[in-house]
């Protein structure tokens, strides 16, 4: 069984989810915001050394404490391609020196993804997982769906009670209609685990929006 567990970080109040299993010797990290401390003392508190960094998406909440954790772990940061160039361009990630506590360090990332329509396998640390690209609220939005449990990230594409903005750079609301349509046609029993808020089951989830 894998624990998934939430750290809350930054100002924003984004989730980080850091992901491990007691067998495992490596955990994995998806969206590691604006909280350097919290994420690292929740790493140390698993036991486990950090195999991996999953993006679900290039705003700054989701990914300033990515850039310290890949060089002190030494491990790989993993984000669609069309979102590669928002770790190396605050216009594009919207960084706000007033709202946060660690600075933007440019950086890239080790693996660009490009999922097929209908879902792409990616096993990293030995955690295998389904990517869906996710496109609205950046082009390059994904979610990732944990096999062996019923979980799904979805970053800020769909929340427990809602669904990302679209007026940022990059955003389409043509595009997260289309998402939203898929993601909504997913078992409902799923777990949703949203970049901000609480958990849900994905049927809750689309009872909100329809």
């Amino acid at each position: 069984m894998t624990r998934i567990q939430t750290i809350l970080c930054g100002l924003y109040g984004e989730n980080a989810y850091l992901l491990y299993r007691d067998s495992a010797r490596q955990a994995v990290l998806i969206d590691p915001g604006d909280d350097l401390e919290a994420l690292t003392q929740a790493i140390a508190a698993s036991g486990k050394a950090l195999g991996a960094i999953l993006l679900t998406h290039g705003h700054f909440d989701h990914m300033l404490a990515a850039q310290p954790l890949k060089a002190r772990f030494n491990c790989p940061v993993y984000i669609h391609a069309q979102d590669g160039p928002y770790l190396s361009n605050p216009a594009l990630n919207c960084y706000d020196k007033r709202a946060s506590r660690l600075p933007f360090v440019p950086f890239q990332a080790d693996e660009l993804l490009r999922p097929a329509p209908a879902g792409s396998p990616l096993t990293v640390a030995g955690y295998g997982f389904v990517v869906y690209h996710t496109p609205g609220h950046t082009p390059g939005s994904v979610c990732y769906q944990l096999e062996a449990e019923k979980a799904l990230f979805t970053g800020d594409t769909l929340f427990a009670q809602g669904y990302g903005r679209m007026d940022l750079p990059g955003g389409s609301e043509g595009d997260m209609a289309v998402s939203l349509r898929r993601l909504l046609a997913m078992p409902r029993d799923l777990i949703l685990y949203p970049g901000h808020g609480a958990s849900a089951s994905l049927g809750q989830a689309g009872d909100m929006l329809w």
